[in-house]
């Protein structure tokens, strides 16, 4: 969405994905792969989940 609009603003940041993550674990999400209450996404670590979102801000601001 951000490529297509050329907003930079439009990019998911690291930190917003952080608090998603918290709030969602806060509020009883259940990790689809785990079946357990945790901050990880689809089996990956919650460090490395915020790592793909930072790389892909980094390569869709290198290309805006």
């Amino acid at each position: 969405m951000a490529m297509r609009a050329a907003d930079a603003n439009l990019l998911h940041m690291p930190q917003r994905e952080a608090l998603l993550l918290q709030t969602m674990t806060a509020n009883g999400l259940i990790n689809s792969t785990h079946g357990v209450v945790d901050d990880s996404v689809d089996g990956f670590p919650r460090d490395s989940h915020l790592a793909v979102a930072e790389l892909c801000r980094s390569i869709v601001s290198r290309a805006l």
